[in-house]
């Protein structure tokens, strides 16, 4: 099995991926079209899987020509929303790749021009790299971080949140803009996957007077699928602002895989303590949690009702 072709197809977006795509004589064929479009189609829909990477080159080298395609189709979608939960799908499935890839960190952190550092049981990134490269919730503000000679100082949970929303952001510029000439099967693959998506309903299913965007990401956490960040915090925030205590929060959390107590109890203490608020519904359909229209303008009011 050729080496680099298992590293592009678990990380398209790199030098290597566009190096294979750029020198391979590849067919665009129908059934590599359909590839594409049934990785926009989950994407959108949050349900990206991981590609087994015991599969032959064939396979591998079609998941490697369908992400270029994808990015073509999703110009012509041209919707932020679809595009930034595709970004975030794909940049969430690398990094579980990373996770139990740990010799690769250093050719994605040199793509991502990441200057991260280990640093004992801890890392670092320069301040700078931060600003750029950090999430833009309210618990990775700089002001809410240790930083000493220029240095901020990460968790090893914040580091992979930093490189998942560093792909996530090279992904997003890596999408044609809409307004440019795309193939002629761009426009054809968009029409099919919208078609195919599901119709929002006027009406959804509440636990109680729980958001139905809520009640998903509680039953995936209990169902011990990790949660990108964004989905982490607005649920944190979300149950802290309906009165959950910090100790049942703590315990919904403890089935994440990568689930540190002290952490979790000092993060909770932490925004509870800030009074942060909840996500509007515009910023958690872009997370790709809201399952369909429900009639409220903010998922707090749905609590009390």
């Amino acid at each position: 099995m050729n080496s680099d072709l298992v590293f592009a197809s678990k990380y398209p977006f790199t030098s290597v991926a566009k190096d294979i795509v750029k020198n391979t004589d590849y067919t665009l064929t129908p059934s590599l079209i359909a590839l594409a479009e049934a990785r926009v189609y989950d994407a959108i829909l949050g349900q990206l899987k991981t590609i087994p990477i015991s599969a032959d080159d064939d396979y591998l080298l079609k998941n490697v020509y369908a992400y270029p395609l994808s990015n073509i189709i999703f110009s012509s979608m041209n919707n932020y929303t679809f595009a930034k939960r595709y970004a975030c799908a794909e940049a969430d499935r690398m990094v579980q790749y990373l996770k139990k890839d740990q010799s690769a960190e250093p050719i994605i952190l040199k793509e991502l021009n990441l200057n991260l550092i280990n640093s004992d049981k801890d890392y670092k990134l320069q301040f700078i790299d931060y600003l750029v490269h950090a999430p833009t919730t309210d618990d990775y503000m700089l002001v809410n971080s240790k930083l000493e000679g220029g240095y901020v100082y990460l968790t090893e949970l914040q580091k992979f949140d930093i490189i998942a929303n560093s792909i996530s952001l090279k992904i997003l510029s890596s999408i044609p803009p809409s307004t440019q000439k795309l193939p002629a099967y761009a426009k054809k693959s968009a029409d099919l996957v919208r078609s195919k998506l599901p119709t929002p309903k006027t009406e959804a299913k509440f636990n109680g007077h729980v958001a139905p965007c809520m009640t998903k990401l509680i039953s995936n956490m209990r169902k011990g699928i990790n949660l990108n960040h964004n989905s982490r915090w607005s649920l944190a925030v979300y149950l802290v602002n309906i009165g959950w205590e910090n100790e049942k929060i703590v315990e919904l959390f403890a089935n994440s895989s990568n689930f540190d107590r002290r952490t979790t109890e000092y993060q909770i203490s932490y925004l509870r303590e800030k009074g942060y608020s909840v996500p509007s519904c515009d910023t958690l359909n872009s997370y790709g949690v809201c399952p369909g229209k429900c009639g409220a303008k903010h998922p707090l009011n749905y609590w009390g009702q």
